[in-house]
């Protein structure tokens, strides 16, 4: 079990680092990328079309933001983000459950994530930053502000042909982790994600070679 070393005063510090396991459903893949680091890096938009109910999810990187009166009126905005996001989604429990819902044949065992997001990084186009950490499993997605609260106030005020001009303002209320934000039927995958934000939207996966990917991973075959 490797740990991660750090050096804040007066002592040193030391993480402990718990391996993630990416589920492949083809021996293929898995040995294009124990051969080169071949490997495909999708996007939340294109996860959102995936068909079985256990992989896909059309409510990927969406939330609700709302207000409730019982004065007046309610208020409601939907929103979508992480869209200019690379997608990795892995899990931290190789369970018979979950090899089944992803009809996996093999896995990556990432023994260091962090060092291979960054590895992942440096060879994905226009990366401007990056994010990696377990799923939260939700109810719902939606977020209710207090009603006091000057951001409540905010988005009450705010006539709806405003909503697109505000929209950067109303995701800054968010609490910021919509990208891991899972419904609870999905909550036995205990997903582990990394994510890799860039310049633009990004919609299909992409197949990148990345070899130095590769001295942080296992194979293993199921």
């Amino acid at each position: 079990m490797p740990f991660r070393q750090m050096n804040p005063p007066p002592y040193e510090w030391n993480v402990k680092v718990d391996a993630v396991y990416r589920i492949l459903d083809n021996k293929r893949y898995l040995n294009q990328f124990f051969a080169d680091g071949s490997i495909l890096v999708s996007t939340l938009e294109r996860m959102k079309k995936y068909d079985n109910e256990m992989r896909g999810d059309p409510g990927e990187g969406t939330g609700i933001l709302g207000t409730l009166d019982i004065k007046g009126p309610s208020h409601l905005y939907l929103y979508d983000t992480t869209t200019n996001a690379y997608v990795l989604c892995t899990t931290s429990v190789l369970s018979e459950a979950v090899i089944k819902d992803f009809k996996g044949v093999g896995a990556i065992k990432i023994n260091d994530p962090t060092h291979f997001g960054l590895c992942i990084a440096a060879r994905l186009p226009e990366v401007l930053s990056g994010c990696e950490g377990h799923c939260d499993y939700v109810e719902h997605r939606n977020d209710m502000l207090d009603p006091n609260s000057p951001a409540s106030r905010s988005l009450s005020t705010a006539p709806s042909d405003e909503y697109k001009s505000l929209q950067q303002e109303f995701r800054s209320m968010t609490p910021g982790t919509e990208g891991f934000r899972k419904l609870m039927k999905h909550a036995h995958q205990r997903e582990y994600r990394f994510l890799w934000f860039t310049s633009r939207v990004q919609h299909e996966a992409r197949i990148i070679r990345c070899p130095e990917a590769i001295e942080h991973c296992t194979r293993i075959d199921c």
